[in-house]
């Protein structure tokens, strides 16, 4: 894992092998787990400046009038990189959609400010990606047992990894396919920036490799040593900013819950962006679509719904209707389970008191639940098609050739223009 010198860094300057792109929060309580991990990784023990850590503060969850140079994310920042002036540099939050190209490392991973990175985590995922040519490679969390992860996997396809439950892990980014697709990622997102640019790069990708084994983010407990080192270099505790707050505390969940709410909808917004632009129209578009109708969009309605503010319940409603009205035509919708269909039937008529009722006593009596329940008279069926009707025909000869002579990787480029995609949408439509 030799690095090189490379244009623009400085002459013999060593291009770094991974550059760590960390969101550290305003939130007082969010002690930078994954700050503090990023020392002791094994990869900086092969060569000197082989990690790099691009920090921006997220103060979107602060107060208002204070900027990155004063809230508590911009003070965790500074200090962490005047102790690591050769690891950590501060990003402010106004350059945070150049990040893949403020990034020097070969390879680029998003981490959360809890994600903690086992030690060894980063030089495996480096190594599997060198040995196999991955632009993508995907590691495990911790506590995740799905299989795709019970060994490694040297190729595997983009629907693989959706469809299994992989788009969340760990993924490691080779920063040359993010600056030459034009992928970005969308921090604004908070938490849920990771998603759509781990979809973007597997559907844009080369070649797809799964990092089996142990674990790569490993729990976030508190430790000492952790709580020390954060103190020495936040400035004021968690205590002292409350008190200078006014004495605000945590108060009840629909307090913090309604800013994540929305941010998850605006992530499962963002997947769709993301599905619509780079996925093959056909097979691969239908299946993804059913993804996001049958496992995104329910997600936004369970259990947790209940304890979100009245007003807050309606906007993330009026979100859920919108994408399902631009996106789920009765056929898919129809094919969605009916728990969760029930759900989305009353989130896009805006019936939310209805759908309160109804997620209440699906959780005390489990399915099926009757309409009658959720105060619906009479359910109206929604027009669905034939039942083969959802199935991906065979593509048309015209549409064989025209894939079986361009590369998919320049299908996915093209169909980032606007005016191509639409052709392609309605050259489909007639031949596909």
């Amino acid at each position: 894992m030799a690095g090189s010198a490379r244009a623009g860094g400085g002459e013999g300057t060593p291009v770094p092998e991974v550059t760590v792109v960390l969101a550290v929060r305003h939130a007082p309580a969010a002690r930078s787990a994954a700050l503090a991990a990023l020392p002791a990784q094994s990869i900086r023990r092969r060569r000197s400046g082989a990690l790099e850590v691009l920090a921006v503060a997220d103060c979107a969850h602060g107060p208002a009038d204070q900027c990155a140079t004063d809230c508590a994310a911009g003070l965790r920042l500074r200090g962490w990189a005047e102790r690591y002036p050769d690891l950590v540099r501060a990003v402010e939050p106004a350059a945070a959609g150049q990040l893949a190209e403020l990034a020097r490392g070969r390879y680029l991973l998003l981490l959360g400010p809890e994600e903690p990175l086992a030690a060894q985590a980063l030089e495996r995922l480096v190594a599997l990606a060198d040995r196999t040519r991955a632009d993508v490679v995907l590691g495990r969390r911790a506590w995740d047992r799905r299989a795709i992860f019970d060994r490694s996997w040297t190729r595997v396809e983009a629907v693989d990894c959706v469809l299994s439950g992989a788009l969340g892990a760990v993924a490691l980014l080779r920063r040359d396919l993010l600056t030459g697709a034009g992928l970005r990622p969308r921090l604004e997102l908070g938490e849920h920036a990771a998603r759509p640019l781990t979809l973007a790069a597997c559907l844009s990708s080369r070649r797809i490799a799964v990092l089996g084994g142990e674990d790569c983010l490993v729990a976030a407990e508190p430790d000492e040593a952790t709580d020390e080192a954060d103190a020495a270099t936040d400035g004021p505790t968690d205590e002292e900013q409350d008190r200078a707050a006014g004495g605000r505390a945590a108060g009840p969940v629909a307090g913090p819950g309604r800013p994540r709410h929305e941010e998850r909808l605006r992530g499962v917004a963002a997947l769709v962006e993301v599905v619509r632009q780079l996925a093959e129209p056909g097979a691969e578009l239908a299946v993804l679509l059913d993804w996001v109708s049958g496992w995104e969009l329910p997600q936004l309605l369970c259990t947790d719904f209940l304890t979100l503010e009245v007003a807050a319940q309606r906007r993330l409603c009026a979100g859920v209707g919108r994408l399902v009205e631009r996106h789920c035509p009765p056929v898919r919708l129809q094919a969605v389970a009916a728990r969760d269909r029930l759900r989305l039937e009353l989130a896009c008529r805006g019936r939310v008191a209805a759908l309160r009722r109804l997620i209440r006593y699906q959780a005390a009596y489990g399915e099926p639940a009757m309409h009658l329940v959720a105060g619906e008279r009479a359910a109206q069926p929604l027009a669905v098609a034939a039942p083969d009707a959802s199935t991906p025909a065979e593509p048309a000869l015209v549409v064989q050739v025209w894939r079986g002579l361009v590369p998919v990787q320049l299908r996915r480029r093209l169909r980032r223009q606007p005016a191509w995609r639409g052709f392609v949408n309605r050259a489909y439509a007639r031949w596909g």
